[in-house]
């Protein structure tokens, strides 16, 4: 049996070696659809990660209140979404323990003679500034109660964004007014954080001319509280006050469902093309077989007349079908890698969320036992059909 197998592998590499060009050409469509599955779900995984890691900054026991326009999506921003009226609305609800009013706005960010325009974020100055911001400082302090046009930002605002680096004691311009850094945040290693501008809302309040303006508001549930039913009376207490749902509320989890309803679309599209790229590969494998079986017709009756049994035939085509689809699911998977990460890398360095790159070993091993099966049931039909000629009539092919 030790011999056979010998013999066997022998074999197959043989005849890989000697059709290099239509094995290769066969092992295409394989490659396609294991590098389309590997570097799609690489890339999806990295940013439901990435995605989910932002959420759970967010904390599981807090709630989030903006404009139902911007509830949806994007950062909020402008006047006129919410009031100062609306934090009174929520003092009287006992299940909140802690309200952070957020104001955020474009404004024109000016050091030395250098602009930009970017989003700058106010809010009620407490001993749990650090707990809201949840970042490390690299240097300097914490905006303290008190504070007036100061400032805590990004490490990449500091570091990255002018010709001259920004120290903590350095003055910024915010709209032509003067403000002073106190803290630089530590780099988290997406663009959205390491840009960061945090000042007390009043003032920003004072710099855009609005004392009651408030973009999104979080609060914290009480410990022990339902966070659904908390939900739904502050929806009810703002639609009340306000004479209109306009307010959307949402949690971390409501957020993250949304995202995995519609990664799971974006997954079975993959799927889709994936699918559509094994079955071409697969029947490349079935016809490459198939003409194999036609070219080798008389080596087949030699070896069937010399004693071999038909479920040896079966197994040597089985074997060569198998290796096709083994190599084109390595290549496949080492290709979907290098493109999966090339993105993620590409997105980390411009991108608004900094996405974990992981080596999924799971997907990696299905991967290779798709395009193992892929080319073990391409090679079935062929590989009965080699094992049913007749030696007779296999050594007499012309």
């Amino acid at each position: 049996m030790v011999g056979f197998q010998k013999q066997l592998f022998r074999l197959v590499l043989a005849q890989f070696k000697h059709r290099k060009l239509r094995s290769a050409l066969t092992v295409v469509g394989v490659v396609i659809g294991i590098a389309a599955i590997v570097s799609l779900i690489t890339m999806s995984n990295a940013l439901k990660a990435g995605i989910v890691g932002e959420l759970d900054r967010f904390g599981s026991d807090e709630i989030l209140m903006t404009a139902k326009a911007s509830a949806s999506g994007g950062p909020p921003s402008g006047f006129g979404l919410l009031t100062t009226d609306d934090v009174k609305v929520l003092d009287t609800i006992p299940q909140l323990i802690r309200i952070d009013p957020l104001l955020v706005q474009n404004a024109r960010i000016t050091f030395g003679q250098e602009h930009i325009t970017t989003l700058t974020r106010g809010t009620e100055i407490t001993e749990e500034f650090k707990d809201f911001v949840k970042e490390d400082l690299l240097e300097g302090r914490y905006l303290e109660s008190g504070d007036y046009k100061k400032l805590n930002i990004g490490y990449k605002l500091a570091k990255d964004t002018f010709k001259k680096e920004i120290f903590v004691g350095s003055s910024i311009k915010i709209n032509d007014e003067k403000f002073q850094v106190v803290g630089i945040f530590e780099e988290q290693g997406d663009l959205a954080t390491d840009m960061f501008i945090f000042t007390d809302i009043g003032s920003l309040r004072d710099l855009f001319g609005d004392q009651k303006a408030i973009t999104a508001i979080k609060a914290k549930v009480v410990s022990g509280a339902d966070i659904d039913d908390v939900v739904i009376k502050v929806q009810n207490k703002l639609e009340r006050s306000r004479g209109k749902d306009d307010i959307g509320v949402v949690t971390p989890e409501q957020i993250k469902e949304q995202i995995g309803s519609l990664l799971g679309v974006v997954n079975i599209v993959v799927y889709s093309i994936a699918l559509i790229s094994l079955i071409v590969g697969a029947l490349g494998i079935m016809n490459s077989l198939f003409t194999s079986v036609l070219q080798r017709t008389k080596e087949i009756g030699t070896m069937k007349a010399i004693g071999a049994r038909n479920s040896e035939i079966v197994i040597i085509f089985l074997a060569e079908s198998a290796l096709i689809g083994l190599v084109g699911g390595i290549i496949g998977v080492l290709l979907g890698l290098g493109a999966g990460y090339g993105v993620i890398g590409i997105l980390n360095t411009f991108g608004f969320i900094k996405l974990t790159i992981g080596l999924d070993y799971v997907l990696i091993a299905a991967a290779l036992g798709v395009s193992l099966v892929v080319g073990i049931l391409s090679g079935l039909l062929p590989a009965i059909h080699a094992s049913r000629l007749q030696p007779i009539k296999a050594l007499h092919h012309e």
